[in-house]
C-alpha cells in the first residue's frame, strides 16, 4: 500500500469522502465526454449545447469547491487534531 492507502485507511471519514468525490469527478468526466460528442452533432440547437455547458460548468464548480473543502479538512486535521 502507498502512503495515500494507509492514510485512507487510518481515516475514514476521509476514505468515504474520497470515494464520492472520486465518483463525482467520473461523472463530470464523463458528463464532459457527452457534451464534446454533443458538440459535433451539427443537428443539436446551439441553445441546448449552450444550457448543457452551463451545467457541465457549474458540475465542475460544484466538484471544485468539494475538492477544496476537502484539502482543508485534511490540513485543518492535520493541524488541529481529529476528526
Amino acid at each position: 500500500l502507498g502512503p495515500q492507502e494507509l492514510s485512507l485507511d487510518s481515516t475514514p471519514w476521509l476514505h468515504g469522502r474520497v470515494v464520492m468525490l472520486r465518483r463525482q469527478q467520473a461523472r463530470v468526466a464523463d458528463e464532459i465526454d457527452r457534451l464534446r460528442e454533443a458538440c459535433q452533432d451539427s443537428r443539436i440547437p446551439k441553445d441546448k449545447l449552450r444550457q448543457q455547458a452551463i451545467i457541465a460548468l457549474q458540475h465542475i464548480a460544484r466538484c471544485r469547491q468539494r475538492e477544496n473543502d476537502l484539502i482543508y479538512d485534511t490540513v485543518a486535521l492535520d493541524l488541529g487534531g481529529e476528526q
